[in-house]
């Protein structure tokens, strides 16, 4: 114990402004195992270098940038998926560190994960238990050193950089329609989606159409679009490309507010199901639910086009 508590006040020496790439250097010294930071699409952020293991999984992460599917379908049958979640109360203040292990991993690994004030979490680090095992008291140290990089990453190019799955994830709770008090000041965070949106606001999902919908392709294809047309706002949720699109105009014009988008659609045989129209953004589990529904009714009435409006969903049930 007292191992610990010496290598506690270790950390506290960490001093912020360096980087995150000092603090992760500094972090190794103490801890003595290799650590990574990625986001929470298991996109590489960065790492402790010069590092050489026989892990498979960290020489993975460290050489793709990035897991691959056939392992987030590893992390999930394996339950490491649920070990996280579960591990909420383990730790107070609702940081989670939770122990992986299984007769499959070459090496125990902790996974700490690193929340913002508002609890939405923002990224992940990895400690890979390949130099040595883990001793009693590093759970607690990996906390400490997830501490000591929100407040980091909050002050570097970084949180940009995560900001689009930081809107995402904030997206998920509007969409799921979550309980509003759970998130502090979540009103002023939603701001941030709204910037750039004109008034009159559409939900399109977009099914890339593809037999294997890994994210890779997913961050494809909404880079691509954000290229095309990049007025509007692109996220990914539940295998779908989603996309805000708003407008001045009280009703969506399609040759005019989606022509670019639409020849993407159609050169990879994607369908889109776009909601009516809305102005309140804590209304969007019911304009996202529009929009997979007429993107459902399009697919099943396969006449040939791409673009399937609620709108003419709704009319045409009124016809039958």
């Amino acid at each position: 114990m007292s191992d610990t508590i010496n290598k506690k006040e270790q950390l506290k020496t960490i001093k912020n402004g360096k980087g995150i790439q000092y603090i992760l250097d500094e972090a190794y010294k103490i801890l003595g195992n290799p650590i990574a930071l990625f986001d929470i699409y298991y996109n590489l952020i960065a790492h402790v270098d010069g590092v050489v293991t026989d892990d498979p999984l960290w020489n993975e992460l460290i050489t793709t940038k990035c897991f691959s599917q056939e392992t987030k379908d590893f992390f999930k049958a394996e339950g490491f998926i649920e070990a996280v979640s579960n591990s909420t109360d383990a730790m107070p203040n609702g940081d989670i560190v939770a122990l992986l292990q299984s007769d499959k991993l070459k090496y125990d690994r902790f996974n700490g994960t690193i929340f913002d004030k508002d609890n939405i979490r923002l990224a992940n680090i990895n400690v890979t238990a390949c130099n040595k095992p883990f001793e009693d008291g590093d759970a607690e140290l990996t906390k400490e050193i997830c501490k000591i990089l929100l407040v980091e990453i909050e002050k570097s190019e970084c949180y940009s950089g995560l900001d689009i799955a930081y809107q995402e994830t904030l997206l998920g709770v509007l969409i799921r329609g979550e309980p509003m008090d759970r998130y502090c000041e979540i009103q002023i965070r939603v701001s941030d989606i709204y910037r750039g949106l004109k008034r009159n606001i559409y939900v399109a999902v977009v099914n890339i159409s593809h037999d294997k919908r890994d994210y890779s392709q997913l961050v494809y294809y909404r880079d691509l679009f954000k290229q095309t047309q990049n007025e509007y706002k692109y996220y990914i949720y539940a295998d779908y490309i989603l996309i805000l699109i708003s407008t001045d105009n009280l009703k969506l014009r399609t040759g005019n507010d989606l022509y670019k988008l639409i020849e993407l659609f159609a050169k990879n045989n994607m369908l889109v199901g776009v909601s009516r129209n809305f102005e309140n953004l804590f209304e969007l589990h019911k304009y996202y639910t529009e929009a997979v529904d007429a993107l459902h009714y399009g697919m099943e009435s396969n006449d040939g086009q791409r673009l399937f409006f609620c709108d003419d969903m709704l009319d045409l049930l009124l016809e039958d």
